[in-house]
């Protein structure tokens, strides 16, 4: 009775331990720029660390996706290199980052329809070739993605009919079949405002038939334009929307279809207030071709928002995989512009490798980035419990285990002497040495017994009792 009782006082504390250790919430994600970060996982790498470990050694690596909003990803895209800071720590430890990877893994499938403008003042300069060598360069690097892609050109005559025909297809497609065989520009005004609604109209469409079949889709519009909305002369199209209700209309009919609008102003003659009013994100570009392509990587941000991130710790701070304490934690610095988030996560590494009696290990330290300490308390309740319980199971499965490994059935001598006690002890000589009557069975023969002798008294009472 003893027994069972020292075994309640370890085993229910355990039990509490293990259930404050499952019920810990998650460290909240600060809603900075609204985004989000995946499960951490671990991961097979080769270290690379100079000082810290010895090249080429397998590691263990922590891997993670982050979710950008479209303005910050676009803005990671758009800046140098050496400009752009990625860091990640786990508690206390910071991590090396190892690679940064554009991915859309997690995400909707892309509808994206490119519009551009062949008014005649694309034919000014190198415009028109600059512009369409950038664009191309966007949707080269698209093919890597889900991606359905249209590429459509607008001036002021036949703008509806000329979208709507462009159809949608791969990256690829799109690339051989509609941009290298853009028409040029003609001698024609530009109804930007009849453009961006019959391209939100046509996304829309594509991406409402995506999910129909049980597919995510997303949609967006990348309109590229040299002036502004100039419609109503000779030749063009009749309804062609131009008023600033009209502008209000196309701006309201993409937020709620939900299809993203990038504007990219190329040259000093755009309207800046008409088309950041038309569109999510205006981005200004000069007619250079590095500037171009910086607008490109900005708008490729935007429509591909997710980071894999691989972080690696040396190895005298890996001790804080194994503890867990603190959450992961990853920030993004803008180095040129100020701007920075950071998003946090719980890391739940293996019981088995998280000890609440690990000792601490050195490192870089991140006090900057703060964190919280996991009870200790409650782990070491945790692990006593299972060892508890994994004593348990054993002194419980035993028994069976062995009687599996026998058979399952007891041996003839172990029954016969349940029922008739100990057996007699075997004799152990040789047998020429035992007696004849050992060896031979012994029988028993039933004869009669031969008549008693009686005295004279008692023949007496006998005769007299028969008559």
């Amino acid at each position: 009775m003893r027994g069972w009782a020292m075994l309640a006082v370890v085993v229910f504390p355990g039990a509490l331990g293990v259930a404050d250790l499952a019920a810990q919430d998650p460290p909240p994600l600060p809603a900075l720029w609204g985004q989000a970060i995946g499960e951490p996982r671990l991961v097979r790498c080769v270290q690379d660390f100079a000082a810290q470990s010895t090249p080429g050694v397998p590691a263990t690596c922590l891997e993670l996706d982050v979710s950008m909003t479209p303005e910050t990803s676009g803005r990671e895209q758009m800046i140098d290199d050496e400009q752009r800071r990625w860091t990640g720590a786990v508690g206390r430890e910071i991590m090396d980052i190892r690679q940064v990877e554009v991915t859309s893994a997690g995400s909707p499938e892309l509808v994206l329809a490119v519009l551009f403008d062949v008014s005649g003042s694309m034919r000014l300069g190198q415009v028109l070739a600059l512009t369409r060598t950038a664009v191309r360069g966007l949707i080269q690097r698209l093919d890597s993605f889900e991606a359905h892609v249209s590429v459509a050109v607008f001036g002021s005559r036949k703008v509806r009919t000329t979208i709507r025909n462009a159809e949608f297809g791969t990256p690829s497609e799109a690339l051989a079949g509609q941009l290298e065989r853009m028409r040029e520009p003609d001698d024609e005004n530009t109804a930007l405002y009849t453009a961006v609604h019959e391209g939100t109209t046509k996304v829309r469409s594509k991406v409402d038939s995506l999910r129909a079949l049980g597919r995510p889709a997303r949609g967006a519009v990348i309109v590229l334009t040299d002036g502004q909305n100039d419609v109503g002369n000779r030749g063009d199209d009749v309804d062609l929307l131009s008023s600033s209700a009209d502008l209000s209309f196309v701006r309201s009919t993409a937020l709620e279809a939900g299809v993203r609008v990038i504007a990219i102003g190329v040259g000093s003659n755009v309207n800046q207030a008409e088309l950041a009013g038309l569109s999510d994100t205006f981005i200004p570009a000069q007619v250079r071709a590095s500037d171009l392509a910086r607008s490109m990587a900005q708008a490729f941000g935007e429509l591909v928002t997710g980071r894999r991130l691989t972080f690696a710790l040396a190895p005298a701070g890996r001790l804080a995989l194994g503890r867990g304490e603190g959450g992961v934690l990853v920030t993004f610095d803008d180095l040129a512009g100020g701007t920075r988030f950071s998003a946090r996560t719980e890391w739940r590494p293996p019981f088995a490798a998280s000890p609440a009696f690990m000792p601490q290990g050195s490192g870089g330290q991140a006090s900057e980035f703060g964190g919280f300490e996991p009870g200790s308390r409650s782990r070491l309740f945790g692990l006593l419990a299972v060892l508890v319980l994994g004593w348990m199971c054993m002194w419980v499965a035993a028994p069976l285990l062995v009687r599996m490994a026998t058979g399952g059935a007891r041996s003839k001598s172990v029954v016969d002497r349940d029922r008739t006690g100990p057996a007699a002890p075997r004799d152990t000589r040789p047998p020429t040495e035992i007696p004849r009557e050992r060896l031979e069975p012994e029988v028993l023969d039933i004869v009669e017994a031969p008549p008693r002798a009686l005295d004279a008294p008692t023949l007496q009472k006998a005769s007299l009792e028969r008559v």
